[in-house]
């Protein structure tokens, strides 16, 4: 049975055993969000200053080859040519697997200030990032979750933009904290909903998050 066929038995079966005609679209709601595509992956900011990630980098090259110990390693996280672009202010790292060092440690002085980056349940960033562009993924939702017991800081904001080789576009800007209530339950998670216009995760797109000092979050996007 395709994924099509079990979300419209699923629907079907809910709603005319529990929930009647009215609620359809609740339930079709959360059974597409159990049962729908997504993507999960970590972000941990140690510096003191907010750091600016492109979640989607568009075309832009990320490889950096790192000279370690134990020989060569590539590192998909290096902004710079995004950066040289000019189409937005200054990103710190672009979201790839692994530890980006914004300030190395000084001994007796200070630790280093780092950004880590990781998916989750064994899939990799490299994967998804790789998957899109060939695979373009309608973005229904997405969910922000602060993994620690301090309440999340959301007053940040995510910038996106369509670009290409010819000319500037228009960088549209999301502000967070306008999905945020202060009354919710939960004050470590926010919840975006694109409704109907679905935000298309594809080689063209850059996207730009801010992520406040001290965060850890769990970020899944929902397709």
């Amino acid at each position: 049975m395709t994924r099509e066929e079990i979300l419209s038995q699923s629907k079907e079966v809910l709603t005319n055993k529990f929930t009647g005609e009215k609620n359809m679209s609740l339930v079709a709601t959360k059974v597409s969000e159990a049962i729908g595509k997504k993507f999960q992956f970590k972000i941990k900011n140690t510096c003191e200053d907010a750091v600016r990630i492109a979640i989607v980098p568009a075309y832009f090259d990320t490889l950096k080859l790192i000279s370690t110990q134990s020989g060569i390693v590539k590192s998909y996280s290096d902004p710079t040519a995004l950066n040289a672009a000019g189409l937005m202010a200054a990103v710190d790292a672009v979201l790839s697997d692994g530890t980006v060092v914004v300030t190395a440690a000084v001994s007796g002085e200070n630790d280093a200030e780092e950004i880590i980056m990781s998916g989750v349940n064994g899939r990799t960033i490299r994967e998804f990032l790789k998957y899109r562009e060939t695979n373009a993924l309608q973005l229904k939702s997405m969910t922000i979750k602060e993994n620690t017991a301090n309440e999340g800081n959301f007053e940040h904001e995510m910038e996106l933009c369509k670009v290409n080789p010819f000319n500037r576009q228009v960088t549209e800007t999301i502000e967070t904290s306008k999905f945020y209530d202060r009354y919710q339950y939960s004050k470590t998670k926010l919840d975006i909903d694109f409704g109907e216009n679905e935000l298309e995760i594809c080689d063209d797109l850059l996207w730009v998050m801010t992520v406040p000092s001290g965060s850890d979050y769990t970020i899944t996007l929902r397709f």
